[in-house]
């Protein structure tokens, strides 16, 4: 399989991530995480392309 990064150097880096993404069982790609920018506190995280979770999170943030 062919492999391709957009920044050069960061293969190792990449790797590591993926491997702690696996084993947090996180199965596809992207990993979304939301943080209270007030706290830090985690409010919700995902994996895979969740467009239903995006407008949830989109709606709180502007309406916020």
């Amino acid at each position: 399989m062919k492999t391709e990064h957009l920044f050069e150097g960061n293969e190792e880096w990449s790797q590591r991530k993926l491997e702690k993404f696996r084993e947090q069982g996180y199965a596809s790609m992207p990993v979304v995480r939301i943080y209270d920018d007030d706290t830090g506190k985690r409010l919700d995280d995902w994996n895979d392309m969740r467009i239903d979770l995006i407008q949830k999170w989109k709606g709180v943030a502007e309406n916020g």
